[in-house]
């Protein structure tokens, strides 16, 4: 009889460890996906793992192999919808921007420096390839280059990008794939294939293993690629008139983001006017007061001008 008794104390603290830990699982992957951005470690890990260990040759077509890192914002209320997207995504964008920040100060006093050690050599050069500045001498035409493309981006700009691409966080690619900007791949696997893409196509929607890491892409890609050489000299026109970095001025230079041209950038303008985003960049009345408006203005119709030329010179 004593020996029935023990055997079944046995058995009841076995199930209670293991209905313990169960809860424990349960109630950590409740606090991850919970989590304010900066404090999701460990779903962030596991997602960079998954990725990290993945074959090359194995095409992910299975959305559910990345793990979800964005809140369900369609299951919201459309009048908490916005300001829940707004306040999940702008500590990302604070966060990378004082990245580029940082940076920017030891690239400003570097310049003001005329000998510089073997080791902040190297860092320039590994700079200069990364921010694609061609590295051949360290003068000040290089700092200068380098200066203009690490530099922070207005809020209210990569706010409004966000919201269009990604549906205010509830398209498919932001939810299955950290994809707030509708940046491409070329890579079979390197993203989630869209659907209705042309046979012929091989491009795809990438996908990142936290959101922070969407950002900071966006963030080079708008510093880096050709297509935005006009807004980084906006940006660079603020700088010069010491003026706060405008995202409805500096939106002027994203005509090649999107198809839509021109109107892209007006529904960008209109979304952080409406909103009232434009607060956060510093000054609200920036778009109106700037010299830099204008001459970003200018610069768009000059391309659509030409757009229009070459379209009828083909007819």
């Amino acid at each position: 009889m004593l020996a029935i008794k023990q055997n079944i104390l046995i058995v009841a603290c076995t199930l209670s460890v293991i209905t313990l830990s169960n809860w424990q699982i349960d109630f950590s992957l409740q606090q991850a996906t919970q989590s304010p951005p900066g404090k999701a470690p460990d779903m962030v890990s596991v997602a960079e793992i998954i990725i990290a260990t993945e074959p090359a040759n194995l095409r992910v077509d299975v959305e559910s192999e990345l793990p979800n890192l964005l809140p369900d914002f369609a299951s919201q209320p459309i009048h908490l919808r916005k300001s829940e997207f707004v306040a999940y995504v702008i500590p990302f964008v604070e966060e990378e921007n004082l990245k580029v920040s940082s940076i920017r100060q030891q690239l400003q006093g570097m310049q003001l420096s005329e000998v510089r050690t073997d080791a902040e050599i190297d860092w320039l050069q590994q700079l200069g390839r990364k921010y694609r500045v061609a590295t051949g001498a360290i003068d000040q035409t290089f700092m200068s280059q380098l200066l203009l493309r690490i530099d922070q981006l207005p809020p209210s700009l990569v706010l409004a990008q966000a919201a269009i691409e990604s549906a205010w966080g509830t398209s498919r690619f932001a939810q299955k794939a950290n994809n707030l900007f509708g940046h491409w791949c070329m890579t079979p696997g390197c993203g989630i294939v869209p659907k209705g893409r042309p046979e012929y196509a091989s491009y795809e929607i990438r996908k990142f293993g936290s959101v922070q890491q969407a950002v900071h892409r966006y963030f080079m890609n708008l510093n880096t690629n050709k297509a935005y050489a006009e807004l980084r000299e906006i940006r660079a026109c603020h700088r010069s008139e010491g003026e706060s970095l405008s995202g409805p001025v500096m939106a002027g230079g994203l005509l090649a983001y999107s198809g839509r041209g021109i109107h892209y950038i007006h529904s960008l303008r209109t979304l952080i006017r409406i909103n009232e985003w434009a607060v956060m960049d510093g000054n609200a009345n920036t778009m109106f007061t700037s010299g830099c408006y204008a001459v970003a203005d200018q610069r768009v119709s000059l391309e659509i001008s030409s757009t229009e030329f070459r379209l009828a010179s083909s007819e």
